[in-house]
């Protein structure tokens, strides 16, 4: 990983308890393969910052937020003492979650938080010039169920470069009917229409982020979410690059509000897993 002095990142610790916590700090010095940083949230004996020597392999770049509602069996991190504390959501309601903590002793495991407190845990890997982020969300059962919403990619022509959201009507061994929300049938009624069920997917959790050039994005347009690639910003727009499209429609400037992080999805049993890709300071 190739981080910078001044860089604010996430160090988590090594013994039994807090490996499973994460700490903001600023990174003061490199020496290789440790980093000397610098707590924003823990004090040392005299009071001033905590100052400390940790392992590059200890140090993870701070998540983008993603804005998920949480599930049983959930994994999050709750804040807690200046940090966040890896937990898994046993029970929810609308408002707060029961935890559970296992490294805690009995009878210490299990605690109710807001959920204004908690946020998805996502799993960090550095590529050199792109950092990854991993999370899963828990599903609604094995494949699609019947009325769930979900969100259905193309595979003809350009088409394969496009999502749009709908509604399972009914699934069968290998194919799935989909009722989608924004396409129409030559009535002017929704359409409604088989597809294969690997072109049915779950609706990802919205990342909160910036866009940088060269990342991979989503632009809503005519309905549908189109995949393009940033190769420019300004404060409020990006401009996108859309290779399949017919040329002098290839580059488009969209705002901000109508993009969003291409994410790779993966079904796996009771969970879907997410993966989304971004630039490297």
């Amino acid at each position: 990983m190739a981080f910078k002095v001044n860089e604010f990142v996430e160090v988590c610790g090594v013994d039994e308890v807090y490996k499973h916590a994460f700490y903001v700090c600023r990174i003061s010095r490199i020496n290789g393969t440790e980093l000397e940083v610098v707590y924003e949230n823990r004090r040392g004996l005299s009071g001033e910052a905590m100052v400390e020597t940790v392992g590059v392999d200890q140090v993870r770049r701070i998540p983008e937020a993603v804005v998920a509602d949480f599930d049983d069996s959930d994994f999050v991190e709750v804040w807690l003492s200046g940090g966040w504390w890896r937990e898994v959501v046993v029970w929810e309601d609308d408002v707060s979650a029961l935890l559970y903590f296992a490294y805690r002793q009995p009878g210490e495991q299990h605690f109710i938080y807001p959920k204004e407190q908690l946020r998805i845990h996502q799993k960090c890997y550095d590529s050199g010039k792109y950092t990854f982020w991993l999370y899963k969300r828990r599903n609604s059962g094995e494949s699609v169920q019947p009325r769930e919403q979900v969100e259905i990619l193309g595979v003809d022509g350009i088409f394969k470069f496009a999502v749009f959201g709908g509604r399972v009507v009914s699934v069968g061994e290998n194919m799935v009917q989909v009722e989608y929300d924004t396409l129409l049938n030559p009535a002017g009624g929704r359409l409604v229409e088989m597809v294969h069920v690997s072109q049915v997917r779950s609706i990802p959790d919205v990342v909160i982020c910036d866009f940088k050039e060269t990342e991979f994005v989503e632009a809503w347009i005519e309905g549908g979410w189109w995949g393009g690639i940033v190769v420019g910003v300004t404060n409020d727009a990006a401009i996108v690059y859309f290779g399949y499209k017919h040329v002098g429609s290839q580059y488009i400037l969209i705002r901000k509000t109508l993009l969003r992080i291409h994410q790779k999805w993966k079904r796996s049993g009771m969970y879907s897993m997410w993966v989304y890709r971004k630039k490297m300071m």
